[in-house]
């Protein structure tokens, strides 16, 4: 995590070990209260965002670790949803994700599934349309989606 102190960017937080190989993607929720990430080893990450304070920089702090199971593809992309705390994975088993998290119980549920017709190696919401979901995918298309 970067924190811009004039006139550079400086390292306030480097998450050693966020997943077991490569992070693919990362996305803050609406609010900025929550990071999540994702990776080749089919696990989302949810960290909570702890504002600085007189004393101390601002940090992440772990708060779930999700496992897809039966997934053996690498998640490529999350994306939250601009109005809700909803999120979208894309991933290699040409599969979308939606997940809600639960601030309360600190934990994800997993809302619904939507097959594609390959691997997604991007997702995007709408920012006017928040039931709009754009999927970017390894066989040439932009899926649109609409969520009900």
């Amino acid at each position: 995590m970067y924190e811009f102190d004039r006139p550079d960017w400086v390292t306030i937080q480097t998450i050693e070990n966020a997943h077991e190989s490569t992070v693919w993607s990362v996305s803050f929720s609406h609010d900025g209260k929550y990071l999540a990430s994702v990776g080749s080893d089919s696990n989302i990450k949810i960290y909570e965002f702890i504002p600085r304070t007189e004393t101390e920089s601002a940090k992440l702090m772990l708060i779930i670790t999700y496992d897809i199971e039966n997934c053996k593809w690498p998640l490529y992309s999350v994306s939250w949803n601009c109005q809700a705390n909803f999120f979208a994975v894309g991933s290699g088993d040409k599969k979308i994700r939606i997940f809600e998290l639960k601030e309360r119980e600190k934990l994800i549920n997993l809302e619904t599934t939507v097959e594609c017709d390959d691997e997604v190696n991007n997702v995007s919401w709408s920012r006017n349309e928040p039931k709009l979901l754009v999927a970017a995918l390894d066989n040439g298309q932009a899926a649109v989606y609409k969520l009900h």
